[in-house]
């Protein structure tokens, strides 16, 4: 379902605008009474053979690809519309990315953070447009 821009205007009081997704800047409006907070927390893992170990018991199938170990990324994304102290909605989403990685091959960590980042904007962007119905009649 393509994103539509949020029917209602509010000021940013908590978000950095690179991180917002792109429906939520191109309704932002300081002189409004409505406030959007946008938030996200990322975490990582990595999982692998240690070094030793794969000396120890260097095998042809490492050279042939086997995985030496995993990356991974959990990104969590809250965003929430409030009015005054009310919350008029909240919405949260969850994404994970994860590579495997060998000697020869496997994505730089900056590149699984990306692609966590930009699953979870575009569900929060996926629930935003389930709700176009109750945004749109939102009035000051």
């Amino acid at each position: 379902m393509p994103f539509k821009t949020i029917p209602v205007k509010a000021r940013l009081i908590k978000g950095n605008y690179d991180q917002l997704p792109r429906g939520i800047i191109e309704s932002i409006d300081d002189n409004s009474p409505y406030l959007f907070k946008y938030s996200e927390i990322k975490s990582f893992d990595e999982s692998y053979v240690p070094d030793m170990l794969s000396l120890l018991v260097f095998t042809p199938f490492q050279l042939l690809g086997m995985p030496l170990g995993k990356k991974k990324c959990t990104v969590s994304a809250t965003f929430e519309i409030i009015d005054k102290e009310k919350i008029l909605r909240s919405y949260n989403a969850r994404s994970f990315a994860s590579n495997y990685y060998g000697y020869y091959y496997g994505s730089q960590l900056n590149m699984i953070e990306e692609m966590a980042f930009h699953e979870v904007r575009l569900c929060i962007e996926e629930m935003i447009s389930n709700d176009y119905e109750f945004l749109k009649n939102l009035r000051y």
